[in-house]
């Protein structure tokens, strides 16, 4: 029985060499995993890790692309192809770029929902849709961002989402008090984030004590799923306060968090009944395909 994905994967490279010449290529899933390739398993692994670093910044329909001239004086260019949500594919090609490119949008055009249908898995839990998780303190530099997830997070976004989250402290008119969480938006991320604010006893600080913050960034099209889930949420946010105020490893902390937001269904509110909201958000990706699949 042929795979559909891989089926797939093999119509879109055969409409793509028939216009281009494609010396090597490979797709991947958004997380950096490989699902087919023709480059070396070094090559393929390094590529790997460009796609789950630009996962995350990356717009669909948009490439990056460097070029260089080989041995033989021939330039070359590789690319590196948002086709839709889920799948990234990387290209070497000896034609023009434009012309690649092209091609690649007109791939989009016609495949893009398809892979979707084919690649997109709901998430389950809330570690699942927690696209960034830092953890802050206001040192003597001023606020810095000592724990973060994923590990390969760009240093300015932990930055940036170190310094509004704790810049919040002086806000309380917008909600955010020590020991409670709150909830602030980042349009440049397109996401929501919940913000859990508390100090950490230290001599050395000025005042006596660090302010601190976790920061929790969902994407925002999950803001219900905050709502329902607030109350796991701040019991998992004051553990890992009180590990933090014990000394514990940064590590470790964020470990914990990760273990406790999985541990956190989705398809269920906090009082173990069905939550319509997040079933909603869960199965909306189903009905648009259903619907996609009666018109073809």
């Amino acid at each position: 029985m042929v795979d559909s994905k891989i089926a797939l994967l093999e119509d879109i490279t055969k409409e793509l060499s028939a216009k281009c010449k494609i010396l090597k290529h490979a797709y991947f899933t958004d997380d950096g995993t490989p699902v087919f390739s023709t480059m070396s398993q070094e090559n393929t692994e390094k590529m790997g890790k460009l796609v789950k670093f630009n996962s995350r910044q990356m717009q669909i329909n948009n490439y990056f692309e460097q070029s260089h001239s080989n041995e033989s004086g021939n330039k070359t260019a590789l690319v590196l192809y948002r086709l839709s949500e889920s799948v990234f594919l990387v290209v070497i090609s000896e034609s023009p770029t434009e012309d690649v490119t092209g091609q690649l949008m007109e791939v989009f055009k016609r495949y893009a929902k398809r892979l979707d249908i084919l690649f997109h898995e709901v998430p389950k839990t809330f570690k699942d849709i927690t696209r960034y998780l830092v953890i802050a303190q206001a040192l003597s530099a001023g606020p810095e961002p000592v724990a973060f997830y994923p590990e390969d997070i760009p240093p300015d976004v932990s930055m940036k989402i170190a310094v509004k989250s704790m810049l919040m402290l002086t806000a309380e008119k917008q909600g955010a008090i020590r020991g409670i969480p709150a909830t602030i938006p980042f349009i440049e991320y397109q996401g929501m984030a919940v913000i859990y604010l508390f100090d950490v006893p230290n001599k050395q600080a000025r005042g006596g004590a660090y302010d601190s913050c976790i920061s929790i960034l969902v994407d925002e099209s999950y803001r219900p799923a905050i709502y329902e889930n607030m109350y796991a949420i701040e019991n998992s946010c004051v553990e890992a306060s009180e590990m933090i105020r014990a000394g514990k490893e940064f590590k470790g902390i964020v470990d914990f968090l990760l273990d406790k937001l999985g541990g956190i269904d989705l398809r269920r509110a906090a009082n173990g009944k069905r939550s319509p909201e997040i079933e909603g958000i869960m199965k909306e990706a189903a009905k648009r395909i259903s619907r996609e699949l009666a018109y073809r």
